[in-house]
């Protein structure tokens, strides 16, 4: 997470960890995907470095970003993450406070110096990608 390359927990794993919830749940579809065919999209986008440690970037290819390619392309879902999501750095970006504190932010960048862990887990994509139950994402 933040900038270590691909990565995955399951969801209330992630909340429960960091404190974090949602403020709105969106259903995007259903998957007729399996893990194993998601884990391999998620491993070439990290090997051809689309989605790998070193082009993350917190304003512009972040979690959201990958999320909505994942569910397009990775999932073949019938729609990503909603628009306003993706537009929510620039339009804090253009605000007073975002032009104030973009240098700030930029400063604080991940480099390609964090450590990573794909190819450390159990199935190549991260130490949390082993799934032990069902996909919480799929439709089965």
């Amino acid at each position: 997470f933040f900038g270590r390359g691909i990565e995955w927990c399951h969801p209330q794993e992630f909340r429960a960890s960091r404190g974090i919830h949602p403020i709105e749940i969106q259903l995007l579809g259903h998957t007729t995907k399996t893990a194993a065919e998601f884990e391999e999209w998620c491993r070439l986008q990290a090997q051809n470095g689309r989605f790998g440690m070193e082009s993350y970037d917190l304003l512009s290819r972040n979690c959201n970003n990958f999320s909505h390619d994942a569910a397009l392309e990775g999932l073949r879902l019938g729609r990503g993450v909603p628009q306003w999501i993706l537009e929510v750095p620039q339009k804090f970006l253009s605000s007073p406070m975002g032009m104030m504190i973009r240098p700030i932010l930029e400063q604080m960048q991940i480099t390609n110096t964090a450590p990573t862990n794909i190819g450390s887990g159990r199935n190549g994509v991260g130490g949390h990608l082993g799934m032990d139950g069902p996909n919480p994402f799929g439709s089965g």
